[in-house]
């Protein structure tokens, strides 16, 4: 008799046409639920969102830093050479 059976294992196993944890719908009583209930995955979604948004932030600081240095750096030599050209004229 397949109701009798108290480990969910063996019931699967024997009588997998009648055992009560084969069809949710027939899941009364002492057996409500599995045994071993499915593991639940954590939802990463807002994680994945929020890298993506922080790296592209980051890459765009990163390049408005690279495109400010390179603009103080050329401003510099400009400024190097009207003051080698000055030197040379006195």
């Amino acid at each position: 008799d397949c109701d009798n059976f108290q480990l969910q294992e063996i019931c699967l196993g024997l009588c997998s046409e009648t055992c009560k944890w084969a069809n949710i719908s027939w899941m009364r009583g002492t057996h409500c639920s599995l045994r071993v209930p499915p593991v639940e995955e954590e939802d990463q979604t807002m994680l994945i969102v929020l890298a993506s948004v922080g790296g592209a932030i980051f890459l765009a600081i990163c390049l408005v830093g690279c495109r400010t240095f390179m603009q103080i750096r050329r401003k510099a030599k400009e400024e190097a050479e009207v003051r080698r050209m000055s030197r040379m004229m006195n």
